[in-house]
């Protein structure tokens, strides 16, 4: 700041100060010489140049203290702004975290309700299966048995056949005379000594008491016929 000036022209003062100034300048105060009167208004510059730099000291800090409280406001406002937009992101995060969670979670759900459909079939599938072969199995059991029961019953109505054919021929050789039926089985024993096929054979024994009894013996096999006995 430059110097106050030296004119004689007083600044506007205080009423104070004006007061000293009328003092000063008054003629009949003014006993000093220009000297002193220049010492007063020096003073006075320099009274109102401290006085201005204060001023501009006091605005300056004023500005200051506005402009440093105004960038902590803009700094907290960034800094809000700043934390809101990372929780925003980290909220945008955590929901495309759980959403992605959530559609794992649904196709893994998905794909593991077709394994077990899928193992569901081929378990029915095998059952199916091992039934139908079971099934098979038991209607050729069936049918074998069916078979084995009808040769067991014509066997049987054969021999049935045989027996009542021998009963009936026993009946009738037992009709006949008793000189004839041992003619004709001593014919048959002397004069068959080979090996034939008979379905019942004939046989006489004694029992304990000494007298005699007559047995039939059922056989399909080749027996010597001289073992067939007629009574």
């Amino acid at each position: 700041m430059s110097a106050p000036s030296k004119s004689n022209t007083p600044t506007p003062v205080t009423t104070i100060q004006s007061k000293d100034w009328t003092k000063v300048v008054t003629p009949e105060l003014n006993t000093g010489t220009d000297d002193e009167t220049e010492v007063v208004v020096v003073k006075q510059g320099e009274r109102k140049w401290h006085k201005q730099a204060r001023l501009a000291e006091q605005e300056r800090q004023h500005w200051e203290q506005e402009e440093r409280q105004r960038k902590e406001r803009e700094e907290a406002e960034h800094k809000a702004k700043e934390e809101a937009k990372c929780k925003a992101k980290e909220e945008d995060e955590y929901k495309a975290k759980e959403e992605a969670e959530r559609r794992a979670a649904e196709e893994q759900q998905v794909w593991e309700e077709a394994v077990r459909a899928w193992m569901m079939a081929e378990r029915a599938w095998a059952e199916s299966e091992a039934e139908q072969a079971w099934i098979k199995v038991e209607k050729k059991r069936v049918a074998e048995e069916e078979a084995a029961k009808t040769r067991a019953a014509e066997v049987a109505a054969k021999q049935r056949e045989l027996v009542t054919d021998v009963l009936k021929k026993r009946v009738r050789d037992e009709a006949r005379p008793s000189g004839s039926r041992e003619a004709e089985a001593g014919g048959i024993s002397r004069e068959s000594h080979g090996y034939g096929y008979s379905p019942w054979v004939v046989g006489m024994g004694t029992g304990g008491c000494g007298c005699g009894y007559r047995f039939w013996i059922p056989t399909p096999i080749p027996i010597p016929t001289w073992w067939v006995f007629r009574g």
